[in-house]
């Protein structure tokens, strides 16, 4: 696919196809000192009209101190490792989920290691080969894991009483749109290939309609979280973005001015929220007592405290039914493949 003559040209040589746009981010935690770095390149150097904006090297960390979190403290037996997919930035997921895995780790008397890759597809691949024990995914993700190599539910986060979002097409407030339709042309932001909200409602939207959303759109974004495609869109550097409604939402409370510059165009259906999953194979005392603790957080005040901080009411069985739209939607857009 050629690169369109309005997207940017590559201006480093082949020797700087790594540019360091980032500053490390150091953190302290059980005396272990990471840093993670901010990158740019493309996301398939084949396809000349997509670009990735950033992307956080993969690093995994340890627990906060034993007891930090309220539980038993966690001993020195086996890591609990909680992969959680790039749904917001990484630098943000590390805010939001590293009480969460703390939490889980000393409640299951483990040493918790949380574990971010760049991709979402990275994470089903950890979860495929067994090298987490508890998976935070994507809707997409998990309805292709379940299906390729038989990921397996937990739990559902429940968000403002809602076990369900949406994807939320939004533009700048003066762009001259009433739905993703009138974006021809256009620079598209999403946070991934693997996103429901973000890349396959608009892919679906778009075939529906007699698009291929790889020529409908003059350039693709990937950003690597829903958060940063919110304010690639704000920023200029993208026209439109389709969004995990919540993280809209959230990310627009904390920063009105956000809410002020830009407009929704396009509303989905409900979706089953992104899931916590295990991957098959995983021991099942240990599933059963991840389940347990997630399910209880609401009732203990630390786990209030950590739900808080994420954002969720509390955690509840999930339903593999709340997925069924989303596999009518890739059976779609893969026939016409």
């Amino acid at each position: 696919m050629t690169q369109p003559q309005n997207s940017p040209e590559p201006s480093a040589t082949p020797e700087h196809r790594w540019l360091l746009l980032g500053v490390a981010v150091v953190l302290g935690v059980a005396s272990l000192v990471f840093a993670a770095v901010v990158i740019v390149l493309p996301d398939d150097p084949a396809a000349g009209q997509r670009r990735t904006l950033a992307a956080s090297t993969a690093f995994e960390t340890a627990p906060a101190a034993p007891g930090a979190a309220g539980g038993p403290p966690a001993g020195d037996g086996p890591a609990l490792r909680v992969a959680i997919a790039p749904v917001v930035s990484p630098e943000t997921s590390l805010g939001l989920y590293h009480g969460l895995v703390d939490y889980l780790a000393e409640r299951t008397g483990r040493r918790g290691v949380m574990i971010q890759r760049h991709s979402y597809s990275e994470i089903n691949s950890i979860a495929r080969h067994g090298s987490c024990d508890l998976a935070f995914v994507c809707t997409y993700a998990y309805v292709q894991g379940n299906r390729d190599f038989g990921l397996q539910l937990l739990a559902v986060p429940q968000v403002r009483g809602r076990t369900t979002y949406q994807s939320f097409v939004i533009v700048r407030k003066e762009q001259k749109a009433d739905s993703i339709l009138d974006m021809k042309g256009t620079r598209l932001a999403s946070t991934d290939i693997l996103s429901n909200t973000g890349w396959l409602y608009p892919e679906y939207v778009l075939h529906k309609n007699g698009h291929d959303i790889h020529e409908f759109f003059s350039e693709i974004i990937f950003t690597r979280g829903h958060d940063r495609a919110i304010r690639a869109i704000a920023s200029g550097v993208a026209d439109c973005a389709a969004i995990d409604s919540v993280v809209y939402e959230q990310v627009t409370a904390e920063d009105p001015s956000l809410a002020e510059a830009l407009r929704v165009i396009g509303r989905s259906p409900e979706f089953g929220m992104p899931p916590f999953t295990v991957p098959p194979g995983t021991d099942a005392a240990l599933r059963d007592r991840l389940r347990d603790v997630l399910l209880g957080m609401h009732e203990n005040a630390n786990g209030r405290a950590v739900l808080s901080r994420i954002g969720v009411d509390r955690f509840l069985r999930a339903n593999d039914a709340d997925y069924a739209a989303v596999r009518e939607m890739i059976a779609t857009v893969e026939a016409a493949k």
